[in-house]
């Protein structure tokens, strides 16, 4: 494939070939937040998800609303 063929093939097509990535629809007008926690609560993370059939993105967010909500704010998260 020549650069004039990427250059004028399909916007994914592109994104591919320059290393980027599409950005799922779900998390457009999102931010990340990263936190380090022990490997001890990572394991504890997983394990709560699995046993709830959940995802830990899904904790996350719960935990995060729940710090909110301690602190009079709203549950936005």
């Amino acid at each position: 494939m020549t650069a004039i063929s990427v250059a004028s093939g399909a916007p994914a097509l592109r994104e591919a070939m320059s290393g980027k990535y599409p950005k799922a629809s779900t998390r457009e007008g999102k931010r990340v937040v990263t936190a380090y926690v022990s490997p001890e609560a990572f394991r504890q993370l997983k394990r709560i998800a699995a046993d709830e059939d959940m995802q830990q993105q899904d904790l996350l967010l719960e935990g995060l609303n729940a710090v909110f909500e301690k602190r009079g704010l709203s549950r936005i998260a």
